[in-house]
């Protein structure tokens, strides 16, 4: 199929020359075009990119030195051109919000290695490849080069440079010595860690067939099977390295091989060095993430704990571009506790939301029982962006801390990164994608603190966050909480030493604030905007909201005298209380918005209430099936669990190709922002059995993908080509594209992420994944038109949330035309 731009002329144009490089196997380019027609990939739901737009329209004109873009008579902009630097990289201030486009003429049909850096995303003859925006320079992605003509487009990044090189392939699959996650080997431990590394397959072909065998300079040898790899992709693998307990301290040189399991066949295979440490070092240990099943790592600074005494946790969550190896080195190990510090996913990560926010709480959980650490005695700090995951973490979890110490920290992201526009009030749908962003608002949690002491420290010139940032939430704090230390440091840049973040007042500080057991908790205030990101706090749990995703708050005291709890809701419509945890043995009375329930029967220990006719009644435990904190959307939500990618290949030719594309493009965005591992499989390769209780994406409708029928039989959502029917309601045409969540009907636990579209251009509008942005907000479903690019919310036909069973009739959803 061709997919290229349907107005491209065939061939190169004089300014536009491929030169080799070092050797003929190496591709570098000296001219290139730029063009800033003000592109906007930022934190917001819908990006807007006209130039996307015609590329996937296949309708853009051939750039040319000094034609111009027009997009409908707004933000006019010129082809220009631009030569490579000295350094490699094609320089200029205009890539933000811009593109970079290269040609390049190949005389035969070939695979190569695109080694790009510096851009958010790249078309490669049209087909959607992800970037390397933050300039990692570990990009390796094969590409299909066509005989004659191919177009690159590369989207500019987060810097004003951008490099672009082609190499050929050495072998079918190769291992990527860039990019590895690698624990340390710690002395005297003796047991297996897990490792992870890239392999590139550079074929047409998945790849299901490899072993990567694993040595140490001891000879000790550990084999790992190595999952499937989609055809012409990248995918960071675990595999096992055996820690003896005799290796000393210092640099171990580890062999690593990748094989074919049925003939031994070699095929690649690289050596590297990897740290031992002792027991009292900093290291890193490495785990298996059940967000994707990938190797994760944080890092250690051990304390000097007494013999008998169980240490504190101090929990301190990196800045952006800081690796959680550094975080915990520029600690100086403490005397009553050990420090852990969690990677957020990657350096830049997702600013500790999202899935930083559970890779956090996939770390804590691991280092309390790792180090039984006094559970009394949990801490949180961190320093810029992690001064923000400060704030932010102590105020979704605020009964997981004693105190809370953010540095040099913005509190909200979406007031900090995402400044306001001059577009005037949100539209009624606009606003249904703002409240789907609510779990994002920290300062509208702000009352969460009151769990908690809090140490706020920020130097008085910082220039990067300004101290501005500080004295806002110390004037909110002023207005309510009655236990927080303020300090500015004099002089104090973004930076001042380690003691940035290592200031020895607010170990003080913590020292003297410990957690409570739930039963000597007498009052719990607790804020959430959705159950499905933090729905409890000491023995209370909000279950189901009026309205979802709106703010709900609950408010409750406990008389252990007379036994009587009482309290008021704000858009709840079902909790619970854990009267086990207050260790209450007599009958209770629970009085809830001035209405009495007499002797309450608790269900194992808890006592459910649910909204009935305006009235609150005790209720049994809800069924599963239904929303609650274990499943309660949005759309951001599937992307967990393990899931797995399943793509269709039952319509036409290029729908099925665009059904992968959109696949791996995901898989490859969650790979460079989330450290993550995706598997990738075809729609006739799914088996219910095999994946169990693991979430699902699924890429293509109810006619172009086989596991649809097995997986959504019940769903009142109906994708097919050419429709979409949302109960009694459809809407028409080839190019609507769709998100939307749904549960798995064989699972408690597991969902469906439906990315769909009713024809090709359908497809193609769903080709961009702001979801994987913290900070833009998507409901449950949202429908919208191919020409969303353009036109942002005014393409989208409709959005909102299922009811809490999962139905339409009682959900929250808008139209387009209701508005």
């Amino acid at each position: 199929m061709n997919i290229l731009l349907n107005r491209f002329i065939v061939g190169v144009l004089f300014f536009l020359p491929a030169v080799a490089g070092i050797g003929q196997d190496t591709i570098r380019f000296e001219d290139a075009l730029l063009i800033q027609p003000g592109i906007g990939y930022n934190r917001t739901t819908f990006q807007y990119d006209p130039v996307a737009y015609e590329i996937l329209n296949q309708s853009l004109d051939m750039p040319c030195e000094g034609v111009t873009f027009d997009s409908d008579g707004d933000n006019e902009a010129t082809w220009e051109k631009i030569t490579v630097g000295e350094n490699g990289y094609f320089n200029s201030r205009k890539f933000r919000g811009g593109y970079l486009y290269i040609q390049y003429e190949s005389p035969v049909k070939k695979i190569m290695i695109l080694e790009a850096t510096g851009h958010t995303m790249a078309f490669i003859n049209g087909v959607p490849r992800e970037g390397d925006h933050y300039n990692f320079s570990y990009s390796q992605i094969p590409v299909s080069i066509k005989a004659g003509m191919n177009h690159f487009f590369f989207i500019g990044g987060r810097f004003p440079m951008i490099k672009v090189i082609l190499t050929e392939p050495v072998a079918e699959a190769m291992i990527s010595a860039r990019d590895l996650t690698l624990p340390d080997l710690i002395t005297g431990e003796g047991d297996q860690k897990w490792a992870a590394v890239r392999i590139i397959n550079s074929t047409g072909n998945e790849l299901n067939d490899l072993v990567l065998e694993c040595e140490t300079e001891e000879g000790v040898t550990i084999q790992t099977k190595v999952p499937l790899i989609s055809p012409m992709s990248i995918r960071k693998v675990g595999f096992r390295i055996q820690d003896e307990k005799t290796i000393p301290e210092g640099k171990v040189n580890i062999y690593l091989e990748l094989f074919k399991s049925k003939s031994k066949d070699k095929i690649d295979q690289l050596e590297f060095e990897i740290e031992s440490k002792t027991p009292d070092q900093m290291y890193a240990r490495t785990f298996v993430s059940n967000i994707d099943g990938s190797i994760q790592y944080f890092a250690v600074r051990p304390g000097n704990t007494p013999p008998g005494e169980k240490p504190a946790l101090f929990f301190s969550v990196h800045g952006a571009g800081v690796e959680a190896r550094n975080q915990a080195r520029a600690y100086k190990p403490k005397d009553w506790g050990v420090i852990i510090a969690p990677t957020n996913r990657r350096p830049f990560g997702f600013a500790w939301e999202d899935w930083g926010r559970l890779d956090a709480l996939e770390v804590l959980e691991i280092g309390k029982k790792m180090y039984s650490t006094d559970p009394e005695r949990t801490y949180l700090t961190g320093h810029s962006m992690g001064g923000h995951g400060t704030w932010y973490l102590g105020a979704t979890y605020p009964d997981q801390f004693a105190a809370i110490a953010p540095c040099a920290g913005y509190a909200d992201l979406l007031g900090y990164a995402v400044r306001g526009s001059d577009s005037g009030e949100p539209s009624r749908m606009e606003q249904m994608f703002i409240r789907a962003a609510n779990p994002h608002r920290t300062r509208e949690l702000s009352r969460n603190y009151l769990h908690h002491g809090i140490y706020i420290l920020h130097g008085d010139a910082d220039a990067t966050v300004p101290v501005s940032q500080a004295r806002g939430m110390r004037e909110l704090l002023g207005t309510f909480h009655n236990d927080f230390t303020y300090y500015e440091y004099p002089g104090g840049s973004h930076w001042y030493g380690d003691i940035s973040m290592d200031w020895p007042p607010i170990f003080d500080y913590f020292n003297l604030h410990t957690l409570k057991d739930a039963k000597n908790v007498k009052q719990v205030e607790f804020h959430t905007a959705s159950p499905g990101v933090s729905a409890s706090s000491e023995w209370i749990t909000i279950y189901n909201q009026e309205s979802p995703f709106d703010f709900s708050n609950v408010k409750f005291s406990w008389d252990p005298e007379t036994n009587e709890i009482s309290g008021t809701t704000e858009n709840t419509s079902r909790f619970s209380i854990d009267v086990s945890s207050l260790g209450v043995k007599s009958s209770i009375k629970v009085i809830a918005d001035d209405q009495t329930i007499n002797d309450p029967d608790p269900s194992d220990g808890v006592v459910w209430l649910e909204q009935q006719a305006g009235k609150w009644t005790q209720t049994g435990t809800p069924d599963r099936f239904n929303k609650g904190p274990h499943r309660y959307g949005n759309f951001k939500d599937a992307f967990r669990n393990k899931m797995v990618f399943v793509y269709g290949t039952n319509g036409t030719d290029e729908e099925n190709e665009w059904m992968f594309y959109k696949a791996r493009f995901d898989a490859e965005t969650f790979g460079y922002r989330g450290n993550g591992s995706i598997e990738i499989i075809k729609d006739t390769d799914f088996e219910s059995d095999i994946y169990a209780n693991q979430n699902v994406i699924l890429f293509g409708n109810a006619n172009t993908n086989k596991a649809w029928k097995s997986l959504l039989p019940n769903c009142p959502v109906q994708v097919l080509n050419g429709s979409i029917r949302i109960g009694k309601k459809e809407l028409k045409g080839d190019d609507l594209g769709i998100y939307f969540i749904w549960p798995r009907d064989d699972s408690d636990l597991a969902s469906i992420g439906i990315v769909a579209g009713t024809g090709i251009h359908g497809l193609k509008a769903t080709y961009a994944n702001q979801y994987f942005l913290a900070g833009p907000g998507f409901p449950d479903l949202t429908i919208f038109r191919f020409n969303m690019l353009k036109h942002g919310y005014e393409a989208v036909e409709c959005a909102g949330f299922f009811g809490d069973d999962w139905s339409v009739e009682k959900g929250d959803i808008i139209w387009k035309e209701s508005e």
